[in-house]
């Protein structure tokens, strides 16, 4: 019986694999499918585009993304020769460290800020 509150049904940090999987369940059972996947993406983290995105406008899966400014590092606040502030996610989550906080990534936020200051946009 469907009652009609919930209108759309998504998954988060899926590999395709397993989104694929699901859909497959989904269409053998006559299941709800997922509609969207939320998942991180950015300048640095691009992963998703490989795979997943050709998927999802294979399947019509909406894409939700998180992180668009690498937890903060893309904003240009951070300086990498210190260390995160205690109150920045940098400081409260070790996983945002671990994934983000590396030279070649402040190498990259540099680079963006070069270019946005070249057109003005800084």
């Amino acid at each position: 019986m469907q009652q009609g509150k919930v209108r759309y049904i998504a998954c988060s940090n899926f590999y395709v694999w397993q989104l694929v999987k699901a859909l497959g369940i989904s269409e053998r059972y006559n299941l709800a499918r997922f509609d969207c996947i939320q998942s991180p993406y950015n300048l640095l983290t691009r992963d998703i585009e490989v795979e997943l995105l050709p998927c999802c406008a294979s399947e019509g899966i909406g894409v939700t993304v998180y992180h668009p400014l690498a937890a903060g590092l893309l904003t240009g606040k951070h300086d990498p020769s210190k260390s995160p502030a205690p109150n920045t996610r940098f400081g409260m989550n070790k996983g945002y460290y671990e994934r983000y906080w590396s030279p070649i990534n402040f190498q990259a936020a540099a680079r963006l800020k070069q270019i946005a200051d070249s057109h003005g946009r800084a």
